[in-house]
This record gives C-alpha cells, sequence and structure tokens, in this order.
C-alpha cells in the first residue's frame, strides 16, 4: 500500500473473498496503515460472520470507506442451503455497526435459490434488502457451478437435464448459457425479477435523499443518477 501511494494512487479495493477471516489480522493492517501515515481510501471484501466492531472501527480510522458483503438471501433455511455459515440476525447486526460508524456498504444478493419457489419468496430476498439498508445492493440469479453441492443436486433431481459445464468443457460455444434452478420459475421469469429487485432497491426516495443530505455525497450522487436512469431504461 506504501508503494501505492508514492506512485498515487488514492484508492484501493482488496479482492479477498477471506480477507477478514481473521479479524485480527484487519486490525493489525489497519494499525500498521495508521503508524506508516498513509493517506489512502480502500475497501475489502468480507464475510459477514467475521466482521466485529472492532474491527470496523479500526479500519474506519486508517481510511477503510467501503465494505463488500455477501448477504445472498433473506432466510436462515435458504443461507443454509447455501451453506453461507451465517444467520439473518448477524446480517442485521453487521449493517446497523455499519451504518453507525460510517462505513460504505455494498451488499450482494442472490435471487432464483432451490429454496425460493414462488415469486413472493424472491420478493422477500428484495424486501429483505431494503430492510438492511446497503448503500448499494447487486442482485445476480443463482448459477451452480461444476462440482459444487447444488450443482450435483441439479443433475440428481433432473432440474438440469444434462452435464451442461462437462459439456462446455468439452466444446466451449459462444452461445452457451449457464445454468439456473428453473425447477420453480424459469429463466425468464427469473429475468423478469432481476429487474423487478434492481427498481424496488434504487428507484426509492431514501436511496437518493441519503446522498443529497450531505454534501461530501457529491460523487456517490452522481453514481447513483446514473443507476436511476439505466434502471429506468430496464424492460
Amino acid at each position: 500500500m506504501e508503494e501505492c501511494v508514492k506512485l498515487g494512487i488514492n484508492e484501493i479495493h482488496f479482492i479477498d473473498d477471506v480477507f477478514n477471516a481473521d479479524p485480527g489480522r484487519v486490525i493489525r493492517v489497519c494499525d500498521e496503515i495508521k503508524r506508516r501515515n498513509l493517506k489512502v481510501k480502500w475497501s475489502f471484501r468480507g464475510r459477514i460472520d467475521r466482521i466485529t466492531m472492532p474491527l470496523l472501527l479500526s479500519s474506519k480510522e486508517a481510511g477503510c470507506y467501503r465494505v463488500h458483503l455477501g448477504v445472498e438471501t433473506s432466510g436462515d433455511e435458504g443461507l443454509k442451503k447455501l451453506k453461507k455459515g451465517i444467520t439473518v440476525a448477524q446480517t442485521r447486526q453487521v449493517f446497523k455497526w455499519t451504518r453507525g460508524v460510517g462505513i460504505n456498504t455494498v451488499a450482494y444478493f442472490l435471487i432464483g435459490c432451490p429454496h425460493e419457489k414462488t415469486r413472493e419468496d424472491v420478493l422477500r430476498t428484495v424486501d429483505f434488502s431494503k430492510e438492511i439498508d446497503p448503500d448499494f445492493a447487486l442482485f445476480n440469479i443463482l448459477t451452480p457451478y461444476p462440482s459444487t453441492d447444488l450443482y450435483e443436486e441439479g443433475l440428481r433431481k433432473g432440474v438440469f437435464k444434462s452435464d451442461c459445464w462437462s459439456g462446455f468443457a468439452v466444446n466451449p460455444r459462444k452461445d452457451f448459457r449457464p445454468p439456473v434452478w428453473e425447477e420453480w420459475l424459469t429463466r425468464d421469469e427469473l429475468l423478469s425479477l432481476l429487474n423487478v429487485a434492481y427498481r424496488n432497491f434504487y428507484i426509492r426516495p431514501k436511496f437518493l435523499f441519503r446522498a443529497i443530505a450531505d454534501p461530501r455525497n457529491l460523487g456517490v450522487l452522481t453514481q447513483r443518477l446514473k443507476i436511476g436512469l439505466k434502471i429506468l431504461k430496464l424492460p
């Protein structure tokens, strides 16, 4: 980080899904940033179950302005199915902490999971995104990858008619479409719900008012306006 600062870099993002696996290590990194008086903004990807208040306080003091967190879904049953190792209660607490400390958050959500059997099930996750109220939310349709438990389960249950990933490995094609879980909802229905999720989260007064209320958020406000315009153009 020190070498980056010397090069004139003023913002760093740690692309490491286990960056905070050891909260004590993150605090030691923060202590070193402060000891060297590095004036740099930084962010990281983190696990919800390894976020602590001391970690957030140290990170804020050391220049951390944003944390990316995988929330995925809105119920403990679904979290167990996805083997996330977290609970809804933990998620609520962590987003309350980050808001209190003043660290920006990006939350990642999945729709089209095996436990979501109806449109209403998916919309519960969208409602949960608004409840915990991250600064930004990213929604994606679940894609079971090869050699994962979900993919193997999908093959056993016939959700996937063939081992498409093996076929792709043998014969890569430009028109290949990664599999989605269509046991309950079709791909087209999930794509429609994906648009609904983005509209419901971003097209709401609270999302813009928060940026307008703080003059330091001018850059964020510009980002949000651009996002809003793109969402309005969604089919």
